[in-house]
C-alpha cells in the first residue's frame, strides 16, 4: 500500500521536473531570439497559417528585458506576465520544500480569491481572437 506522503513527493518531483524542462526550453528560445537566430517554428502557425496565443512572445520578452516596454507590449501584451511567471517559477523551484509548499499554498489561496488564472486565461483568449481577426483582415 502506498503512503499519501510518498505519492505527493513523487507528484511534486514530477511537477518540478516538468517546470524545469519548460523553463529550460523557454530559456533556449529566449537565447536564440536574443541572438537574432531562428528559434522554434510555431507548430500552430506552420500548420494553419494562424497565430497561436503565444506568437510574438519570444520577441516581446527580448524587448522587455532590453527595456523597451512599449515595443514589448505591442508585440505581445502578456510579455510582462510571462516574464513574471517565469521568474516566480524559477524562484519557487529554488526554495526548499517547506517554504515552497507554504508559498504555493498562499499563491493558491490568493488565486482562489481573485481568480487571477481565469482572468489571465480570458485575457489571453481575447488577445488571440484579436490577433486572428487581424490576420484574417476581419473576415471570420
Amino acid at each position: 500500500m502506498r503512503s499519501e506522503g510518498s505519492h505527493q513527493a513523487r507528484t511534486s518531483r514530477k511537477t518540478r521536473s516538468a517546470v524545469a524542462v519548460l523553463l529550460a526550453a523557454g530559456a533556449v528560445q529566449f537565447g536564440l531570439t536574443w541572438l537574432g537566430l531562428p528559434g522554434w517554428v510555431c507548430p500552430v502557425r506552420a500548420a494553419t497559417g494562424w497565430p497561436c496565443p503565444g506568437c510574438g512572445l519570444s520577441r516581446a520578452l527580448v524587448e522587455l528585458v532590453r527595456g523597451h516596454l512599449a515595443t514589448a507590449i505591442a508585440l505581445h501584451p502578456f510579455a510582462p506576465v510571462a516574464l513574471g511567471g517565469a521568474l516566480l517559477a524559477a524562484t519557487m523551484m529554488a526554495l526548499p520544500s517547506g517554504p515552497r509548499q507554504r508559498a504555493l499554498a498562499r499563491l493558491a489561496l490568493a488565486d482562489r480569491r481573485v481568480r487571477a488564472t481565469w482572468w489571465l486565461a480570458a485575457g489571453l483568449i481575447a488577445h488571440w481572437a484579436l490577433e486572428i481577426a487581424h490576420v484574417a483582415g476581419g473576415r471570420w
